[in-house]
């Protein structure tokens, strides 16, 4: 696989799925990935600081450095490569306190808390994240399957187990049924259970058409032969009434 190395204020974009991009030795920085699977689009983001404001020609020159400047700037540019933003899944590592143990400038979580601030309203969520400690991180993106690394002191770990690519559609055809002489076995005859109103054809809604009334019973007979119909017959169509045809 080729190796693409996201430097410190850097940021790198890719669509091949042979590429990996990586970056080293996040401290207080964040590295922020971004990707599309459904069109196997990445990108990832180094950045060192939260807010540019405080060195604009800065965040002019280099705007990776910064968090307010930098993550729009990626979402922006795996978009000209075919992403939609709606479809980004984001993760996040870094943020550690490793120089700065007792928190005096904290960095680290001022970083966190502006890369939320920011996706939320780009309407992205981190679908996770990796920060806060005092170790340093590696973190690696496998842009053909959408595989998310994390490397730390304590070894490597899979944060994204990967995504699913779309594939076409094939036809399958049935599994062949032929016998060990080549000659096709017979399809299984179909079993039909017995009526049970002892063999007496049941009527169905579309059992009875013109000219087979008589395949419904009589009144009399639905309701037993000692009760007789409270229909005359004469006139009638085998004793059903309504069917007067004189």
């Amino acid at each position: 696989m080729e190796q693409i190395v996201v430097g410190m204020a850097d940021c790198r974009v890719a669509s091949e799925a042979g590429q990996v991009l990586a970056t080293f030795a996040l401290g207080s920085c964040i590295g922020l990935s971004v990707y599309d699977s459904r069109v196997g689009v990445g990108g990832l983001l180094h950045y060192m600081l939260p807010d540019s404001a405080i060195d604009p020609a800065r965040g002019r020159e280099n705007p990776f450095m910064f968090a307010d400047t930098g993550i729009p700037l990626l979402i922006e540019q795996v978009c000209a490569k075919g992403a939609s933003k709606r479809q980004l899944v984001a993760h996040a590592a870094g943020g550690a306190s490793i120089m700065d143990p007792n928190n005096v400038f904290d960095i680290g979580k001022r970083n966190h808390q502006a890369l939320r601030k920011i996706l939320w309203k780009a309407g992205i969520l981190l679908s996770g994240e990796e920060v806060g400690g005092d170790q340093s991180r590696t973190v690696r993106l496998e842009v053909g399957s959408g595989r998310l690394w994390l490397q730390t002191g304590s070894g490597q770990k899979e944060l994204v187990a990967g995504f699913p690519r779309p594939q076409a559609a094939r036809a399958t055809a049935p599994a062949d049924a032929s016998g060990p002489g080549g000659e096709r076995a017979p399809a299984p005859a179909a079993t039909q259970a017995p009526p049970a109103n002892g063999g007496a054809p049941r009527w169905t809604p579309g059992s009875w058409r013109a000219g087979s009334a008589s395949a419904l019973p009589r009144p009399q007979e639905r309701n037993g032969p000692q009760i007789r119909s409270a229909f005359p017959e004469k006139g009638g169509a085998n004793g059903l009434p309504g069917l007067n045809r004189g």
